[in-house]
């Protein structure tokens, strides 16, 4: 009899916890994080890609042949896109922004206006680990590892014996980030994070042999809506803040939007 209560009771504890973990699962399976384009399933994969453009109203500074910085102010559009793979709770998310714009350098006391435009472009690269032993229901934390490369010109309408002077800014490095999906509903939702990168840069010129280079710590917080205007097709748009730490005239706003497949 009293092996036949052990069983009893064994069989009792076994079901009720299969029961508890039966039920958790079904809340990790129905959690509104999945309506995120960019998350996968568990033990599922997720791709796609997004197309887009993005605003920015940056601050910046040249050095005139006197060797006093004046601020500048640029603003421009361009395109961007991002295309991201993910199996289970890790994403890797590529990112490419284009850089064309002409920026009008005002009158001071030592220069003349003038004008420079420069090109480039920038390249980023994110792994992320969605922490969902950790989330809420409406808020799943995650943790980045980043890296990004940019390369960029500067002409300016100014000669040097005769050359029309032109320097060339490189910036590249790693990064750690933190943040969290708000998932509000099936349909609607948010992204938020922030990052920090360690660049090496280096700038150089077509009219001397000098070679600046320096290290940078590069902070960035990004904010994104998602809504998804159909089960693959989603729209996003968002707000980026980047500035260069004890870096006067280096504060960036963004604004980006773009529409999405996912798979």
């Amino acid at each position: 009899m009293k092996n036949v209560l052990k069983l009893s009771l064994s069989a009792l504890i076994f079901s009720l916890l299969s029961g508890i973990a039966s039920a958790q699962q079904r809340v990790v399976e129905e959690s509104l994080v999945y309506d995120d384009p960019t998350v996968a399933k568990e033990n599922q994969w997720v791709k796609g890609i997004l197309l887009g453009y993005y605003y920015s109203n940056a601050d910046s500074s040249v050095t005139n042949s006197s060797g006093t910085d004046i601020r500048t102010q640029q603003k421009f559009s361009q395109p961007a896109a991002q295309a991201f793979v993910g199996y289970g709770n890790f994403t890797l998310l590529g990112s490419y922004e284009k850089k064309d714009v002409t920026t009008s350098v005002p009158n001071s006391s030592v220069s003349s206006s003038t004008t420079m435009k420069e090109d480039g472009n920038t390249y980023g690269l994110d792994l992320r680990y969605l922490a969902i032993p950790l989330q809420q229901k409406y808020f799943v934390p995650y943790a980045l590892l980043s890296y990004v490369t940019s390369h960029s010109g500067v002409e300016f309408n100014t000669y040097s014996n005769g050359v029309q002077k032109r320097n060339f800014n490189h910036a590249k490095g790693p990064g750690i980030g933190v943040g969290g999906i708000i998932p509000l509903t099936n349909k609607f939702g948010f992204r938020v994070d922030i990052r920090q990168y360690q660049l090496k840069t280096y700038n150089t010129n077509n009219y001397s042999a000098s070679i600046e280079a320096r290290n940078l710590e590069y902070r960035l917080a990004t904010t994104t809506a998602y809504y998804n205007l159909t089960e693959g097709v989603t729209l996003q748009v968002g707000g980026t803040y980047s500035y260069l730490n004890n870096i006067a005239n280096s504060t960036s706003l963004g604004l980006n939007a773009a529409i999405g497949i996912s798979f």
